[in-house]
């Protein structure tokens, strides 16, 4: 399935979980194996030269649309942080119960301590990452603060959900 030369309006990601290819962007051909990561960026010429049989992995375009979902992710979190708050200071499990008893049982400290402080934290990443991206100015930098602070932030998130 070779893709002739094209030059494409839009940046986009390559993740190859296995197998191989033959990637040309502009003149430079690159033989991507697995586990290999492939960034072209807007205006470049590409073109997929060769591809083994059994090649499996992930094609991310960014588009306009991306930055537009980073805002709404941006925004989505905000909104959470506020509306946990109200009810962090009105539930009877959050700051009436911050006691020294209650950070020795695990599942008051997670409630009322980890879990703000985590959650806190990863909007913290995720409006750095988010601020760090609209100011850079070269497309790949704007999109690795994103792929970055966002994961971490994701990460930090379902690791202290209090998911039982």
């Amino acid at each position: 399935m070779p893709i002739p030369l094209i030059r494409t309006n839009y940046n986009f990601l390559f993740y190859l979980r296995e197998g191989s290819f033959l990637q040309q962007i502009d003149n430079e051909e690159y033989h991507v194996k697995t586990n290999s990561v492939v960034f072209v960026s807007a205006g470049t010429a590409s073109s997929l030269k060769k591809v083994s049989k059994r090649t499996k992995g992930y094609f991310i375009p960014f588009t306009k649309r991306s930055r537009i979902f980073s805002l709404i992710a941006l925004v989505s979190v905000h909104s959470q942080m506020v509306i946990s708050i109200v009810i962090y200071c009105l539930s009877p499990l959050g700051i009436f119960n911050f006691s020294g008893a209650m950070t020795k049982n695990t599942t008051t400290r997670l409630i009322g301590l980890e879990h703000p402080l985590a959650m806190i934290t990863a909007i913290v990443l995720i409006t750095i990452g988010y601020s760090k991206s609209k100011r850079a100015t070269d497309v790949r930098v704007k999109f690795k603060h994103i792929a970055i602070f966002y994961s971490i932030a994701l990460a930090l998130i379902l690791l202290r959900i209090p998911w039982s």
